[in-house]
């Protein structure tokens, strides 16, 4: 069972991974606009962006445009695709098919397995007031893997979290 500042935090990191609950599959950030439509510069992109981390081969692979962000939480990465195929459902289906992580039931799943598999309700103590500081080491280690960095969007991240807490009366 989750406290209120629990599911304030998870709303708040889910609502900024997906561009406002508005994408479940990553966006590319780094291009201009005027090449999205582009199939190739976005393969391009996440092949550049992705390689050679996260368990993807290097360029030429692949990986990094196949196993680019999914799910209300980003899963990225090919080793991550695995680990959570395996936990979810014992097989390696999301790594075969990763846009699978793009439909909404795997989409929750994985979320809720990360949020699980990782402890993340331990930067937000049930019955205590949460510190931006621990906020921001949740959202740093979704966002990067390491708490005690700046996840990218902060403050964007803080602007969910208030909404959030104010949706569920959060003090």
């Amino acid at each position: 069972m989750c406290s209120s500042d629990q599911r304030a935090a998870f709303l708040a990191q889910i609502a900024e991974e997906t561009g406002g609950l508005r994408m479940v599959t990553e966006m590319p950030w780094g291009l201009p606009r005027s090449q999205w439509n582009d199939e190739q510069a976005v393969r391009n992109y996440f092949n550049n962006k992705y390689a050679n981390i996260n368990g993807n081969g290097d360029v030429s692979s692949g990986d990094g445009y196949n196993y680019r962000g999914r799910g209300i939480l980003q899963v990225t990465g090919k080793s991550n695709y695995a680990a959570v195929s395996e936990k979810l459902y014992g097989d390696d289906r999301l790594v075969k098919n990763p846009d699978l992580v793009s439909q909404p039931d795997a989409a929750c799943a994985t979320a809720a397995a990360y949020w699980n598999e990782n402890d993340l309700n331990r930067f937000i103590p049930p019955g205590q007031p949460v510190t931006p500081q621990e906020f921001q080491d949740l959202g740093s280690t979704i966002n990067t893997g390491h708490p005690g960095h700046v996840p990218n969007n902060a403050a964007t991240r803080e602007k969910y979290w208030e909404a959030a807490k104010e949706a569920l009366g959060v003090t």
